[in-house]
């Protein structure tokens, strides 16, 4: 204030610059805001659709699943393990969340929205204020003396606490846009590193897929090597039980052929025993009629005694009729002859009788033999067994390690995507 009592007001000459930077800062923290918005929209987009992705995925490897096992799809219910049911259930919940918390942030999103425009008006209104605070005091124009008085000098300190107040707000735009260019940026680095790990998610799901082929591959055979050792071990089983069947079915008709011919042969031998018997008993009977007539030739011939003896005759012997001589020696020569006979009989039924006796023993030796070599068979089939067995169970072995390897790596392949997530 001069000697006159006006107070001298001179225009700041960078208040118009200010002004300038306000407006520009208040624009650039709108579009900062507007751009925070669209990353955090698009983020949660982003992780929306990867969720999304994720049971998609699985339910397509179920789908897949259920295509290469006919035997399940042709069955009219669809059979899922409790832990399936229960990761479905989860991802049921998770996606309704998920849902519920999209609708809330657009409702958030829409009022950050509306508040953003009423931030805006207020700025708009606060800088239209200003313009006119500025022309009702004469900030605008070259510096001049205005009359002055203690309205005036109250309106001055008003307006120049409104400014302190503006300078205030443009430094706290300032330190938002500072924080959102920051937080913009971090978000930038963000969705750069979530692109890279959608790259690792991908080519980890690429290795699982891998693993689960494998898996099924590994199934596949482990059933085709079970099926194969089950009807190994029933043909086995049948030809071991045929042959032994046959065995014992070609021992028992060589028995009873055997046993047959025996019983013919000694009906045979006891037949030619009585038939020898009987020819004994004729012989005897032969021989006591020579006696007989020996002893009436001696009788009859008593009278001739200038007779000379005749030589190999005994003392003893009788005189029969030459007739009944001649008629007793050819009985008696065909009763040699029908010994004789009897006798060459007997010799060629105990020929017989030994060769059907080293034909036993033969039989004997060619049944032990067979078994013998039935039971080598049976040997080399339970090794044979044996070593499908010990393979199916190193083949075992491997599927349950390979299972085992897998799970742990599924394991950490989803600890992996939800460190990942999160």
């Amino acid at each position: 204030m001069d000697q006159d009592g006006v107070v001298v007001v001179h225009e700041d000459t960078h208040e118009p610059l200010k002004e300038e930077e306000l407006d520009r800062h208040q624009t650039e923290a709108r579009a900062l805001e507007i751009k925070v918005t669209k990353k955090i929209a698009e983020l949660k987009r982003a992780k929306e659709e990867q969720s999304l992705l994720f049971e998609l995925q699985a339910m397509n490897k179920m789908i897949i699943k259920r295509k290469e096992n006919p035997d399940i799809s042709n069955q009219n219910s669809f059979k899922i393990s409790t832990e399936t049911l229960t990761t479905l259930r989860t991802l049921e919940d998770t996606l309704k969340a998920e849902e519920k918390m999209t609708l809330e942030l657009k409702k958030v999103s829409n009022v950050v929205s509306q508040q953003l425009v009423d931030i805006e008006k207020a700025l708009e209104g606060q800088s239209s204020k200003l313009v006119s605070a500025k022309r009702w005091a004469r900030l605008d124009v070259a510096a001049k003396y205005i009359p002055s008085g203690d309205s005036a000098a109250v309106d001055f300190k008003d307006r120049k606490t409104t400014l302190a107040e503006l300078h205030k707000k443009q430094k706290m735009l300032n330190d938002t846009s500072d924080r959102h260019t920051k937080e913009i940026e971090q978000l930038e680095s963000q969705l750069a590193e979530r692109t890279s790990i959608e790259e690792q998610i991908a080519a980890a799901e690429a290795e699982l897929k891998e693993k689960n082929d494998e898996y099924d591959s590994l199934n596949l055979k482990v059933l085709s090597y079970e099926r194969l050792r089950k009807k190994k071990e029933r043909v086995l089983d049948k030809s071991r039980v045929e042959d032994n069947f046959r065995a014992f079915r070609h021992m028992d008709y060589t028995k009873r052929s055997l046993l047959n011919y025996l019983s013919k042969l000694r009906e045979s031998s006891a037949h030619n025993i009585k038939s020898i018997i009987s020819m004994e008993m004729r012989l005897r009977q032969l021989e006591a009629r020579l006696e007989a007539a020996n002893s009436f030739l001696k009788q009859a011939f008593a009278d001739i005694k200038n007779d000379p003896p005749m030589t190999g005759v005994a003392n003893d012997a009788t005189e029969v009729p030459l007739i009944a001589f001649e008629e007793l020696s050819r009985e008696l020569v065909l009763s040699r002859e029908t010994i004789v006979q009897r006798d060459e009989q007997l010799d060629t039924y105990d020929t017989k009788i030994e060769e059907l006796e080293k034909k036993m023993i033969v039989i004997r030796k060619a049944i032990a033999s067979r078994a013998v070599s039935s039971e080598l068979q049976n040997q080399k089939k339970e090794l044979t067994i044996g070593s499908l067995m010990n393979k199916a169970n190193c083949l075992s072995k491997d599927f349950d390690n390979e299972c085992f390897r897998l799970t742990k790596e599924n394991e950490n392949l989803r600890s992996q995507l939800a460190t990942m997530h999160r």
